[in-house]
């Protein structure tokens, strides 16, 4: 409850683009705690969609991250 609470409070001061990664960890323990706690088996479907979640995440991430580096010609 304490990491999620400073999950919530991260995302009210800091970067969206950069508190990202961190919310999609989420998704990854969320899967192990199912399997370890209620015994349950994410399908290929499920983990299809956590991949492609992920992914698109940290391709916007790394994206912003390389265009806030570039200098702008003035």
């Amino acid at each position: 409850m304490l990491g999620y609470y400073g999950i919530v409070a991260a995302m009210r001061v800091g970067e969206a683009s950069a508190m990202m990664p961190f919310r999609y960890t989420r998704l990854v323990f969320s899967m192990i705690a199912g399997m370890l706690m209620f015994n349950e088996r994410p399908d290929a479907m499920t983990l299809a969609g956590a991949a492609l979640i992920i992914l698109s995440g940290l391709y916007t991430f790394f994206r912003e991250r390389r265009l806030s580096q570039q200098v702008v010609p003035a």
